[in-house]
């Protein structure tokens, strides 16, 4: 690989570049030590290759392939590709920049019918939902009216690599209502926060639906989609402003165990911020979600305990 001294460029936060390539191109898992030589091996996009032959390297700002004549310098190829980068001397950001993840197409087991809209959007009625604040502060995927369903889906973007989706196909007791995540990303920890209301306790819920009924009724709130979740809370932990005080909102049937272990679970990961929880046996409904109007929710939140409290109990319980 022949370089030139005016090809040397100091590439800084070179992880986070890394990431980006990680989305666009397979990574050698063997040899990828930007940490100490600085290069890493993906598969060239210009030949048929499956082993890695295309060399990048941030020490020397140059990309090579092996196998191919394809070789320049790396930040041409970093533009070409449209992935932002960082050096002393140069800083690029694209207009646009389309990820080239697998797109995540909508569930197939639905045949498109304004019958499941029409269901779709009783049924947020039924559970007291204002689709006026949906619609104005959620983004419903693919953007639409709040009345026109996809496919009879309720789907809630959560970023370019995962959707949330309910499916209404019929409305009988025995039926049981589908939950769909989908992740392109298996290392991603998925969660889904509002932040919009400013409220000085930020509540921790299982569900999307829970989510929307509080930020309905006034509460910013993190999604983490099930109480066993905790590494994604800490992920949102790291982004979060810490003078903020959070409250575990689980469902109804949660018992206090759980609550004890996830709290536990959460706390080793370093300093977090001040945390709560309701009692499941505060818990006036089964969820949130459940919840008819705003003031049901707020005497809920008064009767908030800290933790110190949940390990008392549970050395009471313990005796």
């Amino acid at each position: 690989m022949v370089t030139h001294t005016s090809q040397r460029l100091e590439y800084i936060n070179i992880g986070e570049i890394v990431r980006e390539i990680e989305r666009k191109f397979p990574v050698d898992p063997y040899h990828c030590d930007w940490k100490g030589k600085r290069e890493i091996n993906i598969r060239c996009p210009k030949c048929t290759d499956r082993k890695y032959h295309l060399g990048l390297n941030f020490a020397k700002n140059a990309f090579n392939c092996f196998r191919c004549p394809f070789q320049g310098k790396l930040s041409d190829f970093l533009k070409f590709n449209k992935i932002s980068f960082r050096t002393k001397d140069v800083i690029y950001k694209p207009d646009i920049v389309l990820p080239d993840s697998p797109k995540l197409a909508a569930p197939r087991d639905a045949k498109r019918s304004e019958i499941f809209a029409r269901q779709a959007k009783k049924y947020m009625f039924s559970r007291g939902f204002d689709l006026k604040f949906l619609k104005k502060n959620f983004k419903i995927w693919p953007v639409t009216d709040i009345s026109n369903y996809y496919f009879g889906y309720i789907v809630i973007q959560l970023n370019d690599y995962a959707f949330y989706a309910r499916k209404f196909m019929n409305f009988d007791d025995k039926t049981k209502q589908k939950h769909i995540i989908r992740k392109s990303d298996k290392s991603m920890k998925l969660f889904y926060a509002y932040e919009e209301n400013n409220s000085d306790t930020v509540l921790v819920v299982e569900s999307m639906f829970n989510l929307m009924k509080a930020a309905q009724y006034g509460y910013d709130s993190v999604c983490i989609f099930g109480k066993g979740n905790y590494a994604s809370l800490i992920e949102y932990f790291k982004s979060c402003d810490k003078d903020r005080n959070f409250c575990l909102c689980f469902d109804k049937d949660v018992i206090i165990k759980d609550i004890n272990s996830f709290i536990k679970r959460t706390m080793r990961f370093g300093q977090t911020p001040d945390l709560f929880y309701i009692d499941p046996k505060s818990m006036p409904c089964n969820d949130i979600a459940d919840m008819k109007n705003k003031e049901e929710l707020i005497k809920t939140i008064k009767k908030k305990k800290s933790i110190d409290n949940l390990f008392l109990d549970m050395i009471t319980i313990g005796d």
